[in-house]
């Protein structure tokens, strides 16, 4: 798993852990998996994943790029890439994060041999 620091430094963009009711992503385990359990469930309440749903995505061949405010969920066979899903906390969108999460695994994708990419 990855965790990238996407747009820390624009504040406007950044809400804080009081207003998301998480903190910054731990760098890996099951604090990491948990904490993308949290993220998740801001962003789909209407049906969260668990850490342990996390930790299946990892245990089936997923990367995980996760920020402050959001992930993104990839797996990579041969030279095809799916992405599984991307969510950003809802008071930190239209700030540029997705996009910033996209490029980031669009590159890590590259590096892997992939050469499609399908949503």
């Amino acid at each position: 798993m990855m965790n990238k620091d996407l747009l820390k430094s624009n504040t406007d963009c950044t809400p804080t852990d009081a207003q998301t009711g998480a903190s910054t992503p731990p760098q890996g385990g099951s604090n990491l998996l948990s904490y993308l359990g949290k993220i998740h469930a801001l962003c789909f309440p209407n049906k969260p994943w668990s850490a342990d749903d996390f930790a299946d995505l990892k245990k089936s061949g997923c990367e995980i790029i996760a920020s402050d405010n959001g992930f993104i969920v990839y797996r990579v066979v041969a030279d095809e890439a799916e992405i599984i899903t991307i969510g950003v906390n809802p008071d930190a969108r239209r700030c540029g994060i997705a996009d910033a999460m996209l490029t980031i695994a669009e590159n890590e994708i590259k590096k892997s041999g992939g050469k499609k990419i399908f949503l």
